[in-house]
């Protein structure tokens, strides 16, 4: 699947012919997959990670990096709309289940969601166009978000 920013013109994707992820999505978007069968997914892994943290007297944050595509905001434009529907699905699903994960168990989270979408708008190019992998100013996005993360929740580690 492709995309691009709108705003920069930037063509995303360009040479990925993984179609995994459409695939999946649209199996979600179509509930082929129900919402509990990827909160399952999600929900084992985060667990044994979680435990093996606090048998080792520890903690983790469990940080949340959305795709290049959900990170561009208002500002995606995709070649296929109906991929972009599948996606957006997808993406919705996967961060309200992991909201409810950290709620529900009490974890420590962190999706940066937000803070790759204000920086794609004010013209910062997150992800490499051609990988979808994050750019050194990407890198710099969540490292500052989990700075202010610290800041903001200090009192609690």
């Amino acid at each position: 699947f492709r995309f691009e920013n709108s705003k920069s013109g930037l063509k995303y994707n360009v040479n990925n012919v993984d179609q995994d992820e459409v695939i999946i999505a649209k199996k979600i978007y179509n509930e082929n997959i129900t919402q509990q069968q990827v909160k399952n997914l999600f929900l084992e892994p985060i667990m044994k990670l979680n435990n093996l943290a606090l048998q080792n007297n520890t903690f983790i944050i469990f940080i949340y990096i959305p795709s290049a595509h959900t990170s561009l905001g208002k500002n995606v434009i995709f070649n296929d709309k109906n991929v972009h529907l599948y996606l957006k699905k997808m993406s919705d699903v996967q961060r309200e289940i992991f909201k409810d994960i950290c709620n529900s168990y009490s974890l420590k989270c962190l999706d940066t969601t937000k803070a790759l979408i204000n920086a794609n708008l004010l013209g910062k190019v997150t992800h490499f166009p051609s990988t979808v992998h994050l750019t050194s100013i990407g890198h710099k996005v969540i490292a500052s978000t989990i700075d202010e993360f610290f800041d903001l929740n200090q009192s609690n580690f």
